[in-house]
């Protein structure tokens, strides 16, 4: 399961490291009370795919169950003042 616009398209919308601060900042300025998880690729293999965004960009995406073991690590995001979520260091 996901969100209600992962429910709506009929998948698990992910992001790569690079991608996570931007895509927050366009979708979820200002929420509060997310939780960011690590996910280990290879543990969604055969349900990933990688999909062209509106703007060219290749997103990661998950068609199926999101298995708890695939979960490498979460972390809480708080929001700022500037409404913008403040993101953990991330690990390689």
């Amino acid at each position: 399961m996901g969100g209600t616009q992962d429910i709506i398209d009929g998948y698990i919308h992910l992001s790569t490291r690079e991608q996570i601060m931007e895509s927050a900042a366009r979708h979820r300025t200002g929420e509060h009370g997310l939780l960011m998880l690590a996910v280990e690729k290879m543990e969604i293999f055969g349900a990933l795919r990688w999909e062209v965004s509106r703007k060219g960009a290749l997103f990661p995406h998950c068609y199926g169950p999101l298995p708890f073991a695939a979960v490498v690590w979460t972390a809480p995001l708080s929001v700022g003042p500037d409404n913008r979520h403040i993101f953990p260091r991330m690990s390689e």
